[in-house]
């Protein structure tokens, strides 16, 4: 799969699947119950426990286990808005600019004619 932060086109995100407890088990078990951001413990499930991908998955639409991080819920936000919202806001803005096809004014096809720097046109 190509990098979803340095493509310019928009990912289609199917609709958020749950995560079963086999699944949250194998990917705290693959981080060793540690949290990605703070370095400390954190639980299996509960009310201060979130699973974050690690690649935005408004970016990338990838559910797999190898990007899903079980994180306090309290470093899960101050995740999304210091590092994935910014990068969804630029990938938004570099798609609009892909579209817009904005075109300079090109030369002239007459053999003849010439444009000046204020951009109007004379003949030679």
């Amino acid at each position: 799969m190509h990098n979803p932060i340095m493509s310019r086109e928009r990912v289609i995100v199917p609709p958020r699947g749950t995560l079963s407890r086999a699944d949250k088990v194998k990917v705290w078990n693959a981080q060793n119950g540690i949290c990605p951001r703070c370095l400390k413990p954190v639980a299996l499930e509960g009310l201060g426990v979130e699973y974050d991908h690690d690649v935005p998955r408004e970016l990338s639409a990838d559910d797999s286990l190898g990007n899903l991080f079980a994180m306090h819920s309290r470093c899960h936000s101050e995740k999304t808005l210091t590092e994935d919202r910014p990068a969804i806001t630029k990938a938004h803005r570099q798609e609009k600019l892909t579209r817009a096809k904005v075109r300079k004014p090109g030369g002239l096809s007459h053999p003849t004619l010439r444009r000046k720097l204020d951009g109007s046109v004379v003949r030679r």
